[in-house]
């Protein structure tokens, strides 16, 4: 139903509230109207507020993804890596995949559980995982240009 349908809708439903006909009286009316529009504000804040943490979820995702290809790429042209803890694995890529989507997983558990008891921490933990990555990704892109001078 289009706003115009609703308007003429109210108009006429309103009408007979006033009029008594439908057996609520108009404070009965009123109290229904606001009990379901409340409702309905606090369901698109809960919305709004699960995309925000979806988004960043997926963005930490393709952040980590997008350095662990960019890290390969500058490896294979012969860059180091500068991380020591990577450095150990790095070279046998199907354990680094594994370990990076291990590690990534498991962060977003954990935020999972925190986002059931402070969904604004989880939601800045996972912003500032995002800024950290996409420095680190800014960093990957860097060397390669460097490298490929």
């Amino acid at each position: 139903m289009n706003w115009q349908g609703r308007l003429i809708f109210c108009l006429v439903f309103g009408f007979t509230v006033l009029m008594g006909k439908n057996g609520f009286t108009q404070e009965e009316f009123s109290q229904k109207v606001l009990l379901k529009d409340s409702k309905r504000i606090l369901k698109s804040r809960k919305q709004s507020s699960d995309w925000l943490y979806k988004s960043l979820a997926v963005n930490y995702v393709a952040l980590n993804t997008l350095d662990l290809i960019t890290t390969f790429y500058s490896l294979d042209r012969g860059a180091k890596e500068a991380n020591p803890i990577a450095r150990a694995f790095i070279k046998n890529r199907p354990l680094a995949i594994l370990i990076k989507g291990g590690v990534t997983g498991g962060v977003l558990f954990a935020l999972a559980q925190v986002k059931k008891e402070n969904k604004k921490a989880a939601q800045i933990t996972l912003g500032v995982l995002n800024i950290m990555y996409g420095l680190v990704l800014r960093n990957n892109i860097a060397v390669i240009l460097t490298l490929e001078k």
